[in-house]
C-alpha cells in the first residue's frame, strides 16, 4: 500500500504550472489513480470533474453505487456530500449577506442568534466559530440521547415507525422522529462545553443551527433563498437537500450499511445522524449532488463571486472569507473553507490538497468520500465524489492512499504555458 502510494507521488509530483492543461495526459493518469482505489475495494464507485477557468476538462464516472456491481454509477447520480456541504451551502449565502451587509463575522454568536445570548457560547464571534478557532466541541451524538439509560431502545414520544402528524421527520422508510425533536438538538448545542482555551479545534456543531440563523437573519426560506439565490443562476440544479423529493432512489448512491442507529442501508437519507435528526437540512451536512453541478459551485468560487458576467457573491468578500484569519496561531482554516498546510515541508504533502496547489487555493472533503478543491490562480476547480464509507465506515483506505490529493496534484503537474 505505502509502496503503491509512493510510486504514485514520484510520476505524479513535477511541472510547473501556468495556463493551460494536457487534458489527454491529464485522463490517463486520473484513470490510472482512480482505478487503484477501486482495485483496492477504497470505494465501489466514483465521479471525477476537473475544470478551467469554467471550461470542463474532465468529466467521468467510474464502477458502482456498490460493491454487488449492479447499477453503474452515472454522470448524473448524486453523492451525499457529507461535510462538503459546509462550504456548499450555508457558507455561500453568509458570503452574500456579508456583501450586502447583512452579516459581519465579527459579531457574535448572539447577535444573530439571540436566545445564545446567556450562554457560555453567546460572545463568540462568528469569525471563530467558521475558523473552528472558538473552543467547540467538535460534534454531539444527538441520536445516542434519544436511547433510554443502559437500554438499546429509544426513549417514549421520540420515534414512529410510520410517519404521523406529529412524527414527520424520515429518518429511514421505518423510523419518524418527533417534529419537536430539533429543539432538544438546539438546547444540546447551547449547553455544550467549551475547551479551556480557544486554540483549533474542528467543529461542526454550529453548522446545524445556520439554516434557522439564516432564514431570521435575511427573512427568507432557507433552502429556497440558496437555490434561488446561489444554484439557480450557475445552472446547479441538481444540488439538493432531501434528494428523494427531487432525484429517482436508483440516482442515488447509497452510503453505509448503519448498524447503530438506522440498523440498515443508508440510501436516499443523509448519512450524518445530526443533519438527519434536522430532516435532511443542515449545513454541516446534508446536501447531495453530482460532481458537475458542484464543479460549477466551484468555479463561482474560483471566479471570485462572478459567473457568467453577473456578480453573485462580492469579490472582496469572497476574498475575505477565503484568507486563514489565525495562521499566526497555526490554524489554517479560512472562514468555512479548509485551507494548504501552513508549512507543508514540516508535515510532507499529505495535506487537504495537492502540494503545488496555490496559497489562495481553498475546499474541504467529506466524510462519506467527497472532496472539492478551488484554486483562483489558475481557475482551477477539482472535485472527487465516492461513498468509500460503503458497507462501513471502518474503510479508511482512501485516506491511507491519499488518493483524493494525488488526483489533485495530477492536475497541477499537468499545467503548462
Amino acid at each position: 500500500m505505502v509502496r503503491i502510494f509512493l510510486c504514485l507521488s514520484i510520476i505524479l509530483l513535477g511541472n510547473s504550472v501556468l495556463s493551460q492543461i494536457d487534458s489527454s495526459r491529464l485522463a490517463i493518469q486520473l484513470d490510472s489513480l482512480v482505478k487503484v482505489g477501486l482495485d483496492s475495494a477504497a470505494y465501489p464507485g466514483a465521479q471525477v470533474v476537473v475544470m478551467m477557468d469554467g471550461e470542463v476538462i474532465f468529466k467521468k464516472s467510474y464502477g458502482y453505487h456498490t460493491y454487488a456491481n449492479q447499477t453503474p454509477v452515472k454522470d448524473y447520480d448524486v453523492y451525499d456530500l457529507a461535510s462538503v456541504s459546509k462550504i456548499t451551502t450555508g457558507l455561500p449565502i453568509l458570503i452574500k449577506m456579508h456583501g450586502e451587509s447583512k452579516f459581519d463575522p465579527h459579531n457574535s454568536i448572539s447577535t444573530y442568534i439571540p436566545s445564545f445570548k446567556n450562554s457560555n457560547k453567546g460572545d463568540i464571534s462568528w469569525k471563530e466559530v467558521l475558523s473552528h478557532q472558538g473552543g467547540l466541541v467538535p460534534w454531539i451524538a444527538h441520536w445516542k440521547k434519544t436511547l433510554r439509560k443502559k437500554s438499546p431502545h429509544y426513549k417514549p414520544r421520540t420515534f414512529r415507525p410510520s410517519k404521523q402528524k406529529k412524527y414527520p421527520i424520515g429518518i429511514t422508510d421505518q423510523l419518524f422522529l418527533h417534529k419537536r425533536y430539533r429543539k432538544k438538538i438546539f438546547k444540546s448545542i447551547k449547553k455544550s462545553p467549551l475547551k479551556e482555551d480557544n486554540s483549533y479545534l474542528y467543529s461542526g456543531i454550529m453548522f446545524y443551527l445556520m439554516p434557522d440563523m439564516i432564514a431570521s437573519v435575511s427573512g427568507y426560506d432557507f433552502e429556497t433563498y440558496l437555490y434561488e439565490q446561489i444554484y439557480k443562476p450557475i445552472g446547479a440544479s441538481k444540488l439538493r437537500f432531501q434528494p428523494r423529493n427531487y432525484f429517482e432512489l436508483e440516482n442515488i448512491v447509497p452510503t453505509e450499511h448503519d448498524s447503530l442507529f438506522r440498523k440498515g442501508l443508508v440510501h436516499g437519507f443523509v448519512h450524518d445522524e445530526g443533519a438527519a435528526m434536522m430532516n435532511g437540512i443542515s449545513c454541516n451536512a446534508g446536501l447531495f449532488g453530482n460532481a458537475l453541478d458542484l464543479a460549477k459551485l466551484g468555479n463561482l468560487y474560483a471566479h471570485l463571486g462572478v459567473a457568467y458576467g453577473d456578480t453573485v457573491l462580492a469579490p472582496a468578500s469572497m476574498i475575505f472569507f477565503t484568507t486563514a484569519h489565525y495562521s499566526e496561531q497555526g490554524n489554517r482554516r479560512a472562514l468555512g473553507f479548509d485551507k494548504p498546510l501552513l508549512q507543508p515541508d514540516q508535515e510532507g504533502w499529505i495535506g487537504p490538497c495537492g502540494p503545488s496547489a496555490s496559497q489562495s487555493s481553498f475546499g474541504h472533503s467529506g466524510f462519506t468520500g467527497t472532496y472539492l478543491w478551488i484554486d483562483p490562480k489558475y481557475k482551477l476547480v477539482f472535485v472527487f465524489l465516492s461513498n468509500r464509507l460503503h458497507p462501513t465506515r471502518k474503510n479508511r483506505k482512501l485516506y491511507s492512499l491519499g488518493l483524493r490529493q494525488l488526483m489533485h496534484e495530477a492536475c497541477y503537474s499537468n499545467i503548462s504555458n
